[in-house]
């Protein structure tokens, strides 16, 4: 779903009308106090230049899943226009001018509801408001009752640093990156939900042991396979809700959950047994030829999800079990050219990252800094490969 397009309104005091046609407006109404918040009018007027006014109405606003996503709002009242900015829109402020106010004091009053927001943090919001989530919260998708986590908004060093056993070249350099909250799949997605798309989906088995049990993750799966995925996920859900797979600076930060070590448990490989489905001493008595974990995960191939230790987010098989696609085209140097704030590399190259290790993989290969890259196409599915979903949307707290 596209960003509103912009439409000049002479007379309107140089104002700019987006324009949001009538199916993009979402049902669900978000609540703030008396006379702050204004309502789409429903009622197309003929204007020059639009296709729709603005009127007044009290505690309510609808709004587009791709503004409320990506875009602060504001409403000047003098010139009739609704100014979209670049901030990410914040559902616990509203802060719209009121009583004939301008853009100038919808800026101030941005400046001076974030501030009251740092003083209050940790708060309890007011009734009627729509609190953020928790750290940790879960929220459940309709479709598929596949689980999401919240993720907090936070800051990290993404990469490796140059000491670190098993380390590639392309995970540096070490850089900082900030990330906006969002939801993250619990676990990986299983074949039993993938199924609810492709009913007829088999992820075979690797030699004489099966992967196709319902929860098992889902493998055999190219990028394009699991874009579809979301995608049709999206579409079930009739705008409220979309998905798409994670960046792999979103997934790294997932990942991490606030350790600045190789692993979010630590930097002992062998204790991975508690956290992850690794090459074990289970794979080695099957195939005594691999390099494996000195320790003993119970599972030769992939295990049912969540069946581990999660993460500091309550995030389950972040490492090991099955490879995760990630949104990034893969570049060695795709670091180099990272912004600081939600980075995603999609220049030049034709593979895709994927992340996290899997159930066959050693010591080196499980590590939350780790970059794989792999052809996106159906041709060049693997045993390995599967993936998880992130959230877009901001979920109100009616909906968990």
């Amino acid at each position: 779903m596209g960003t509103p397009v912009e439409h000049r309104i002479p007379g309107c005091l140089g104002g700019n009308i987006y324009r949001v046609p009538l199916k993009n407006v979402m049902k669900k109404w978000f609540r703030a106090p008396k006379g702050k918040i204004i309502l789409f009018s429903l009622l197309t007027i003929p204007i020059v230049g639009g296709s729709f006014f603005l009127s007044w109405a009290d505690r309510k606003i609808p709004i587009s899943p791709s503004v409320s996503e990506d875009y602060n709002i504001s409403l000047s009242v003098n010139a009739y226009a609704l100014n979209i900015g670049d901030r990410p829109y914040n559902k616990r402020r509203y802060p719209f001018p009121s009583n004939g106010g301008n853009v100038e004091n919808a800026a101030r009053a941005r400046q001076s509801a974030s501030e009251r927001g740092n003083q209050t943090a940790g708060r309890r919001p007011k009734k009627g408001l729509a609190a953020l989530p928790k750290p940790g919260q879960i929220w459940r998708e309709p479709v598929t009752g596949m689980a999401f986590v919240w993720v907090p908004a936070g800051c990290f060093k993404m990469g490796s640093p140059a000491n670190e056993a098993g380390r590639d070249p392309d995970e540096g350099p070490l850089h900082a990156v900030c990330l906006d909250g969002f939801w993250m799949g619990k676990t990986e997605v299983t074949n039993a939900q993938y199924r609810r798309f492709n009913i007829n989906y088999d992820s075979e088995n690797y030699r004489e042991y099966p992967l196709n049990a319902g929860n098992q993750p889902v493998v055999w799966i190219s990028w394009h396979e699991a874009k579809a995925f979301a995608d049709w996920l999206s579409a079930r859900s009739n705008g409220p809700y979309r998905f798409r797979l994670p960046t792999e600076a979103e997934w790294e930060y997932a990942c991490r959950a606030g350790a600045a070590t190789a692993r979010f448990w630590g930097a002992d490989p062998d204790q991975s047994c508690r956290y992850a489905n690794v090459a074990d001493d289970t794979a080695e008595r099957r195939w005594s030829h691999w390099e494996t974990h000195n320790c003993d995960d119970g599972y030769k191939v992939t295990a049912p999800v969540g069946n581990f230790e999660p993460n500091a987010f309550g995030l389950y098989d972040m490492l090991g079990n099955a490879f995760e696609w990630c949104q990034d085209t893969y570049s060695e140097d795709a670091y180099r050219k990272h912004q600081r704030n939600n980075p995603i590399y999609t220049g030049e190259g034709s593979e895709r990252v994927i992340r996290g290790g899997a159930w066959y993989s050693w010591p080196a290969g499980v590590r939350c800094a780790g970059r794989s890259d792999h052809p996106p196409e159906g041709l060049t599915r693997d045993y390995f490969l599967g993936f998880r979903l992130r959230l877009l949307n901001n979920v109100t707290s009616g909906a968990w």
